[in-house]
C-alpha cells in the first residue's frame, strides 16, 4: 500500500512544482502582453510613447512567449490516481 501512494503522493508533488513555476511565467506573459496592448492603444489614441518603449516591450514579450513554449508540465492523469478495493468488511486493501 506505501509503495502505491509514494509513487503517486510523487507524480502529484512534481506536477504542482512544475505547474508553480509555470504559473509565475504564465503570469509574467501576461503583463508583458497588456503593457504591449496598452502602449499600442496610447499610440492609436495619439498619445504620445516613445518607439523604444514599445519595442522593448515587444522584445521583452518575445523572449518571454519563448520560454513558456519550451516548459512543460504534465497532467495528472486517472490512471496516475492509486486505485482502492474494499473487502467484505469494509476495509481497503
Amino acid at each position: 500500500m506505501a509503495a502505491r501512494f509514494g509513487d503517486f503522493v510523487e507524480k502529484v508533488r512534481k506536477y504542482l512544482s512544475d505547474r508553480d513555476v509555470v504559473r509565475r511565467q504564465v503570469l509574467a506573459e501576461t503583463q508583458l502582453s497588456s503593457i504591449v496592448s496598452s502602449l499600442k492603444l496610447f499610440i492609436a489614441e495619439g498619445i504620445p510613447i516613445p518607439a523604444e518603449k514599445l519595442s522593448e516591450n515587444e522584445e521583452a514579450l518575445l523572449v518571454q512567449s519563448a520560454a513558456l513554449d519550451q516548459m512543460d508540465v504534465h497532467d495528472l492523469e486517472l490512471s496516475d490516481l492509486p486505485s482502492f478495493t474494499f473487502d467484505g468488511d469494509l476495509t481497503i486493501d
